[in-house]
């Protein structure tokens, strides 16, 4: 099971927050053995069709319900950044990771940009929930060569969707879901997520105030360049 209703199964992982081994358990079905090849294949037919008609009313059904997000469709500037990159036990220990990068770079020195643009990318090319690769960053104003284990890199300017979240990360689900259906309305293939901290519990300790721009690079693209 590689492709669900248009979407990598990795893709889709990450879009639902369902491991990719409990999408594969899904998408095993017990009557199909002792059947003939030919039979088996008619049968994946009828589920294919199915799982997309289903598919099609629950992102129906979770565009009446939810508050609609605008999902866009840009290019995303290249960034000179200063990154940090580990396994992590889940998701909710990223914060420790932004605390090691505080600590590393404390002594003033980094040039980092006045609006203070940071981020996170999920390196894992599906949902994991627990050892998570994840890279946070810090956008800088001009190359810089920091010491182990931070780094400098570029991140390279590519052909985006995305969408901004606000408020608390426990909405994640409903900006990733409408990201999710733009993506099959319109045929695209994506990679791992990236998030845009525009306002991060550093900067507001309300959760209302935050806003976060949640990315998507596109893999192949139609007339935007793609990187």
């Amino acid at each position: 099971m590689n492709n669900i209703h248009g979407l990598k199964t990795g893709v889709f992982s990450q879009l639902t927050g369902i491991s990719v081994r409990m999408l594969r358990h899904y998408g095993t079905h017990g009557v199909l053995t002792a059947l003939s090849r030919e039979r088996r294949r008619a049968i994946l037919r009828d589920i294919a069709a199915a799982e997309t008609q289903l598919d099609a009313l629950a992102a129906l059904d979770v565009r009446a319900i939810t508050d609609p997000v605008p999902v866009t469709r840009t290019v995303f500037p290249a960034m000179d950044v200063i990154s940090l990159r580990a396994v992590l036990r889940d998701h909710n220990h990223e914060h420790h990771l932004w605390e090691r990068l505080r600590d590393l770079t404390s002594d003033g020195t980094v040039p980092v940009t006045p609006e203070g643009v940071a981020g996170a990318c999920y390196h894992d090319a599906e949902f994991r929930e627990s050892q998570t690769d994840v890279e946070i960053f810090v956008r800088v104003t001009e190359p810089f060569v920091p010491e182990a284990p931070v780094t400098h890199r570029v991140i390279p300017a590519r052909d985006v969707v995305t969408a901004t979240l606000h408020g608390p990360y426990e909405r994640m689900g409903t900006v990733t879901t409408q990201i999710g259906a733009h993506l099959v309305e319109h045929g695209l293939e994506a990679g791992p997520m990236m998030n845009i901290y525009r306002v991060s519990p550093a900067q507001d300790p309300d959760p209302e105030a935050w806003i976060t721009d949640v990315v998507f690079p596109l893999v192949q693209s139609a007339g935007m360049p793609a990187t």
